[in-house]
């Protein structure tokens, strides 16, 4: 029987980003209120209609092929002003979607001639630096939570496109770059606050069902989700990542390049992430591990000298680019 775990472990994810970048120490604040009566955020929201000036800007998602258009986007910088969304909702009869970091590849985040309750002004960190535990808005996103953790020496597995929001990642299982060594992001939740759809607000510490059916359940089926509480884990000392890339790739080649590559890579350590991403004709392997390169042996490859079942057949370089043209060269193919 496979477990959840056993299979993080021996899994593969197509993922599109190496993670963020984290030079900066200074995590995003929550984003200032105008001053301006027509731009006023009164109660926790803003109610933000077509013709605003900056509709564009609160409508906009991730696939830019979605189109759909809401009627009003309800920005909340609280658990009040998503209460107060929610009342006009139901007093207009308009469909409900919840919208954080706008990247849901389908546009669930949006919908046409409704409501939508958008968190991603919640994005307020705190850090409690003896447990190491971090409670966040709903709307931070990983770039964000990347830069606060790393430059207090805290790290929490998570995925690896920096624009992601964490509510949305989290709720939905959470599967990253270091998920095969530490889990997924959920396995790290330890509270939520949401309000409902009656507008109530509940607190997993008083239900703790709610954090059951959060960790990994989807988005939205019990409330909106406003804040999130993690156990976070010591920041690694290094990480060191490789890229390769093949190009010209037709149907034939291309499922031999993947067959070879899951054969190769089936071996690799916990700590060892890899991703291949398919753009048309191009192949981008990434591969990320924790500690450095000098230190850490990503891998064992056949060497082209010996055939794969003798004895000792192993190939040490580990991770350059030449152990992908091996790769490469078990599959028949020469294409870097």
């Amino acid at each position: 029987m496979h477990t959840r775990r056993s299979f993080l472990r021996t899994s593969l994810a197509a993922t599109t980003a190496i993670l963020a970048d984290v030079s900066s120490i200074a995590a995003k604040e929550r984003p200032a209120v105008s001053k301006s009566p027509s731009d006023a955020f009164v109660d926790g929201v803003k109610f933000v209609t077509p013709e605003a000036p900056d509709y564009a800007t609160a409508r906009e998602v991730y696939n830019a092929g979605i189109l759909t258009q809401p009627k009003v986007i309800a920005c909340c910088t609280s658990e009040t002003g998503v209460q107060h969304a929610l009342e006009r909702a139901k007093a207009e009869n308009w469909p409900v979607a919840i919208k954080a970091g706008g990247h849901s590849f389908e546009g669930f985040c949006l919908n046409d001639d409704g409501l939508v309750v958008s968190v991603s002004p919640m994005r307020e960190m705190q850090l409690d630096p003896k447990t190491g535990i971090l409670t966040a808005g709903a709307g931070c996103r990983l770039e964000e939570v990347n830069q606060f953790l790393l430059a207090r020496g805290r790290f929490l597995p998570a995925g690896s496109c920096r624009t992601v929001g964490l509510a949305g990642l989290t709720l939905g299982g959470g599967y990253g770059m270091f998920a095969r060594k530490w889990g997924l992001t959920c396995d790290h939740l330890r509270r939520v606050k949401m309000v409902d759809g009656a507008g109530i607000i509940r607190d997993s510490n008083e239900e703790p069902d709610l954090l059951w059916s959060s960790r990994g359940g989807g988005n939205g089926h019990f409330g909106i989700i406003t804040e999130l509480t993690f156990n976070t884990r010591p920041a690694p000392a290094q990480f060191s990542s490789w890229k390769f890339r093949a190009y010209k790739l037709d149907p034939k080649r291309a499922t031999a390049l993947l067959e070879a590559w899951f054969d190769a890579t089936s071996d690799l350590p916990n700590e060892a992430f890899s991703a291949w991403i398919m753009n048309g004709s191009q192949v981008t392997v990434v591969v990320i591990t924790i500690g450095s390169r000098e230190a850490k042996r990503v891998g064992r490859f056949p060497s082209p000298a010996r055939r794969p079942n003798e004895e000792n057949d192993v190939w040490r370089p580990h991770f350059s680019k030449e152990s992908l043209d091996l790769v490469l060269w078990r599959a028949g193919s020469s294409l870097f």
